[in-house]
C-alpha cells in the first residue's frame, strides 16, 4: 500500500515528466521552426501556447475577429494541440493559395492530417482513393439522368420532414437538413427503399459526426496514443456494424 505522501510524490514526478515531455515536443517540432517568421496571435512560447489553443477551441469566432482586425492584409496563425493553424487575410494571399500546385499544398492531404483519416476512416480511404474519379467522372456524367430521382427523394423528404401548414411551425434546422442530404444522396447510392430506412439514415448521420468527433480528439493526443484512442471511440464499432450485411 502507498502512504498518503507517497502518492503525492508520485503524482508529482507524473505531472513533471508530462510538462518536461511537452515542452521536449513544442522545442523540437520542425513545424514551430518552419512558422517563426509568421506572428501568432497568442504566445507561442513552450506550455504557454496551450492556453491560446483552448481559447481557439472554445472561442475560435472572438480570437479569429481578433486577429482578422490586428493582421488585417497580412498572415498570421494562432495554436492547436499539437500545431499551429495559418490564416491569411488578402486577397493576394489567397490568390497564392488557390494557385499553389498539388505538391505544394494539398486539399486532401490536410483533411488527412486534420481528421486524422488514418485512425478513422482507414489509410486505405487516402492511400487508394479510387472512389474521387468515380465522383469526378461517371457521377458527375450522369447527374442529369439521377435528377428525376434526386428530386424526388428531395421533395419527400422535405414534406415529412418539414410539413406543409397554415401556421407557422418549429423547425430543428439542422438536424432536419441532415437527414434531408443523407436521404437524398443515398438516394443515388443505395436507392429506394434502404435511402429512407430511419435507423440506417440514423447510422449515416451519427456515424459521419463520431468520425468528426474522433478526429478533433485524436489530434488533441500525442501520436503513440492516437491507435489506443481510435480504438475506445465508437467509431470501431460503428464501422463494423455499418458493414454488416
Amino acid at each position: 500500500m502507498f502512504s498518503s505522501s507517497s502518492s503525492e510524490s508520485l503524482w508529482v514526478y507524473v505531472a513533471a515528466i508530462l510538462v518536461i515531455w511537452f515542452t521536449l515536443v513544442n522545442l523540437i517540432k520542425s513545424e514551430r521552426r518552419k512558422l517563426s517568421h509568421i506572428p501568432s496571435l497568442t504566445t507561442d512560447l513552450p506550455l504557454l501556447s496551450y492556453i491560446g489553443s483552448f481559447q481557439f477551441l472554445f472561442s475560435p469566432h472572438t480570437l479569429l475577429q481578433r486577429g482578422y482586425d490586428k493582421y488585417k492584409g497580412k498572415t498570421f496563425k494562432v495554436p492547436e494541440i499539437f500545431r499551429w493553424h495559418v490564416f491569411v487575410t488578402s486577397k493576394v494571399l489567397v490568390e497564392e493559395l488557390r494557385k499553389a500546385n498539388d505538391d505544394e499544398l494539398s486539399f486532401m492531404d490536410a483533411m488527412v492530417e486534420i481528421h486524422h483519416v488514418d485512425y478513422t476512416f482507414g489509410q486505405e480511404v487516402h492511400s487508394n482513393p479510387y472512389h474521387t474519379p468515380i465522383i469526378r467522372t461517371s457521377l458527375t456524367r450522369d447527374l442529369g439522368v439521377l435528377y428525376p430521382e434526386v428530386r424526388d427523394e428531395l421533395v419527400t423528404a422535405s414534406n415529412e420532414l418539414i410539413p406543409v401548414s397554415d401556421t407557422w411551425v418549429k423547425v430543428q434546422a439542422y438536424p432536419t437538413i441532415m437527414k434531408i442530404v443523407c436521404r437524398t444522396s443515398n438516394r443515388i447510392f443505395i436507392e429506394l427503399p434502404l435511402c429512407r430506412n430511419e435507423e440506417f439514415v440514423k447510422l449515416n448521420i451519427d456515424y459521419t459526426i463520431e468520425l468528426v468527433k474522433t478526429g478533433y480528439l485524436i489530434g488533441a493526443v500525442p501520436t503513440f496514443m492516437r491507435g489506443l484512442v481510435s480504438n475506445l471511440t465508437s467509431v470501431t464499432s460503428m464501422t463494423k456494424r455499418s458493414e454488416e450485411p
